[in-house]
């Protein structure tokens, strides 16, 4: 039987968030809506405090639909393939029936972890592991300008490796992000769109009928 797709999804990435994900938790199981249309995914961040255990506590015993998604730790590079792919089931489930084209970028996810979204709908494992070993430790990518300086890119693990496969949108930075560094020149093709079109409406624009002025009657 396939379960029909959730009316409503909360997700909850908790780190240390004991004692109020209890009272978070709460919440979400006290709204009127049908259980049955309710979907909570979560993700525990390493926590010490008991979060993770209480995550799983709640997913066991909650009428709600629950998927606890894995932390991309230090541990994640010295698991095993089988420990990985059984770890990344639950995302690459979530992946397949909600991804879609950019949708990290419209969720405005940390540049970071957007190589790690894309590899995770993708199922690439050893990419994955490059990527995790490189964000870890939170080293900053190095930045690629081109087009003058109007367009950056976050040199990530397996850009332009033509054997990864991965787009160039993936490493592409946000205006927010690309003003970190020194060199990005702010405005590049939405400013060229913008000219065009106003320069569209110029021409289309009908042109003023000039109506030409009656002589003027002279006293004889």
């Amino acid at each position: 039987m396939t379960m029909a797709q959730p009316d409503v999804t909360v997700v909850i990435g908790a780190y240390e968030a004991m004692p109020y994900l209890v009272e978070c938790l709460a919440s979400v199981e006290a709204q009127i809506i049908d259980p049955e249309r309710v979907e909570v995914v979560a993700v525990d961040d390493g926590s010490t405090d008991g979060t993770g255990e209480y995550l799983e506590e709640f997913a066991g015993r909650a009428s709600l639909r629950v998927t606890l998604l894995p932390q991309f730790g230090p541990g994640y590079p010295k698991d095993s393939d089988r420990v990985r792919r059984r770890e990344l089931e639950p995302a690459e489930l979530l992946m397949d029936a909600h991804r879609s084209e950019g949708v990290a970028r419209h969720l405005k996810v940390e540049e970071r972890l957007r190589l790690r979204l894309y590899l995770v709908a993708e199922q690439g494992i050893e990419l994955r592991t490059d990527a995790v070993k490189f964000t870890t430790p939170k080293r900053q990518a190095p930045a690629l300008l081109e087009r003058r300086g109007r367009r950056v890119y976050l040199v990530y693990p397996h850009f332009r490796d033509r054997a990864a496969g991965i787009p160039d949108s993936v490493y592409l930075a946000s205006p927010h992000e690309a003003r970190a560094f020194p060199g990005y020149r702010e405005g590049g093709t939405t400013t060229v769109l913008r000219r065009a079109a106003r320069r569209a409406r110029r021409l289309l624009a009908p042109a003023e009928k000039v109506t030409p002025e009656a002589p003027t009657a002279t006293a004889a």
